[in-house]
């Protein structure tokens, strides 16, 4: 089946257009997509997406929102978050992760029902 309508199709694809987002990568959990990527974080465990992320974030002052569900989705996306921060050094991910939010750079907006 086709995925879901996007929620803020055209509003997304314009800040990608004009820069003021690099990239926006969607997934819905339910839509049979390509195997093994059924949730954010595995889209953003991809080799490609990773160094993106890591590269913007640590080298290029860039920003992380993480919005959506807090019962789980928001666990696991800043647990991926710390592993591609971290390198392979899960502590390390764990540190700059604090780091960034304290600094406003990782921004959560999150319900859980």
């Amino acid at each position: 089946p086709p995925p879901p309508p996007l929620s803020y199709k055209n509003e997304i694809a314009e800040l990608v257009s004009s820069k003021m987002l690099t990239k926006a990568n969607v997934c819905f959990s339910r839509d049979g997509g390509e195997p093994g990527l059924k949730y954010v974080q595995h889209l953003m465990a991809r080799p490609d997406d990773a160094n993106t992320i890591r590269r913007l974030m640590l080298a290029e002052d860039g920003m992380f929102f993480i919005c959506g569900d807090g019962t789980r989705m928001a666990k696991d996306v800043t647990s991926a978050l710390e592993d591609i921060l971290g390198d392979g050094d899960k502590e390390r991910g764990a540190k700059l992760v604090e780091t960034l939010k304290s600094k406003g750079k990782i921004l959560v907006d999150v319900w859980s029902g």
